[in-house]
């Protein structure tokens, strides 16, 4: 950026830095400054709360470069900009009106990067565009969500839009990327999703991020097999494993602070006196699971609040960080009741899988016996579905209303339980109820398979 003198800075929009001393609207001379080459105006946000030691005071040129710290400062170029000297380290995130040209790019949103450890300032020559899917629209207001550490932006064009989680552009900022790096994560809050009758929705309605805690790590250089990210609890048990991006770069993973999901077997068989269903090429059809009151069910149990860890695999190096899991804050419950049901998510789980292992290996040797097409292996084959109904549902179709034609199973009722209690009631204890219900259930579970281990397929 060009060096002038003469600039003017106007103070009562630095209010917001919360010095004390006398508000004013006039002008305070710089002598020298760097600034692009447009406008009149800037707006100025305090992201450091460690630099609110008061209201309003005329900031000065040198009192700037004493706070800077990297990543303390975000701007607002709604017009002409004028930054001191002295901040170096400083990231600045603005919007560049009418896409004016700086640097040979054009911005709608940049990061100037300067790193005060090396008393480095290249005066605005590196620029790094974070546009995504913002347009190019003035932007007025900025602001950052302290718990979240989200950038919140407003357009002239009465838009909003949130970048989720700073915390990569931060590190950016003071020059952290030169290797394989796996950044801390933000603590993360265990929300209770709230549903309604009516929802509000149209072509501007906007989303929420994942949910879950966002995992951000740093690629020096592209690698041939995907990174894992692991989660482990406090006993360094792993509780989900995910794929990581293999590719050069910055990268975002989110953990829905939950076991692994479960996953269904491929049903192998056609239900009796139902010839028009089909299997597919490789000799498969889906299982199908009723979504109302059961297939919620289906999710994975939550972990309680806590501290975990993450690791980043790369190849045979491993990088950790901590993760801060917490509590809604709205929430009515304490931690005895969180971990009770938990408790019984776990078992719930383990059975649930038990029971699809099942159902996976009994689909496989009937398909089998019937490919055979003996006496022999068509005996062995109703031996086989005998105990395999009592399991679940085999004559689903795919058809919604199967689960009002048929009686529900075993599995259907572990998910009922797991609907109730996990899915809608993670945060409370379980009920008697629930609890006889499980240990009725899973006793029933033992029986089937303890009869099936005996045919000695």
């Amino acid at each position: 950026w060009p060096t002038t003198a003469g600039a003017n800075i106007r103070s009562n929009t630095l209010s917001s830095f919360g010095f004390t001393g006398a508000a004013t609207n006039d002008y305070t001379p710089i002598t020298s400054g760097y600034y692009p080459l447009w406008g009149k105006e800037i707006l100025v946000h305090v992201v450091d709360p460690s630099l609110t030691p008061g209201n309003d005071q005329t900031i000065t040129k040198t009192q700037l470069g004493t706070q800077a710290k990297p990543g303390s400062f975000l701007g607002v170029f709604n017009a002409q900009t004028v930054i001191s000297t002295n901040l170096a380290g400083v990231a600045l995130l603005g919007s560049i009106e009418n896409e004016i040209e700086l640097s040979k790019t054009n911005l709608a949103t940049a990061i100037r990067l300067n790193e005060m450890k090396s008393n480095r300032s290249d005066d605005g020559a590196s620029w790094v565009q974070l546009k995504n899917n913002l347009p190019p629209a003035p932007i007025y207001y900025i602001a950052i969500q302290k718990n979240f550490r989200d950038l919140v932006l407003a357009t002239y064009g009465r838009g909003f839009y949130i970048l989720d989680d700073l915390t990569p552009i931060r590190a950016w900022s003071q020059g952290q990327f030169n290797q394989n790096k796996l950044l801390a994560p933000k603590q993360a809050y265990r929300f209770n999703y709230k549903t309604g009758i009516h929802s509000a929705s149209s072509l501007v309605t906007g989303s929420n991020p994942p949910y879950g805690a966002s995992i951000n790590y740093y690629l020096a250089d592209s690698v041939k097999e995907h990174p894992s990210i692991i989660i482990l609890n406090q006993k360094g048990d792993t509780i989900q494993t995910i794929a990581g991006n293999k590719t050069k770069g910055l990268h975002r993973a989110w953990w829905n602070l939950a076991h692994t999901s479960i996953e269904l077997p491929a049903l192998k068989t056609i239900p009796d006196q139902k010839n028009y269903l089909h299997l597919d090429s490789t000799g498969n059809r889906k299982m199908f699971i009723y979504d109302l009151n059961i297939g919620p069910g289906l999710e994975p149990i939550r972990v309680p609040p806590g501290v975990y860890t993450v690791v980043l695999k790369i190849g045979s190096n491993m990088q950790k960080q901590s993760v801060n899991v917490l509590n809604d804050p709205n929430l009515n419950s304490n931690s005895a009741a969180i971990e009770a049901q938990y408790a019984l998510g776990k078992e719930l789980l383990n059975s649930i899988n038990t029971c699809l292992s099942l159902i996976e290996r009994m689909e496989i040797n009937r398909a089998k016996c019937l490919k055979i097409n003996t006496d022999q292996s068509n005996a062995q084959e109703q031996m086989i579905y005998n105990l395999e109904k009592q399991l679940f549902d085999v004559h689903l179709t795919g058809a919604r209303m199967d689960i009002f034609r048929n009686p529900a199973r075993i599995l259907e009722r572990f998910l009922s339980i797991s609907t109730e209690s996990q899915t809608q009631g993670a945060d409370y204890a379980p009920t008697t109820q629930q609890k006889l219900v499980y240990q009725a259930l899973n006793s029933q579970l033992k029986k089937v398979e303890a009869a099936y281990l005996q045919l000695k397929l």
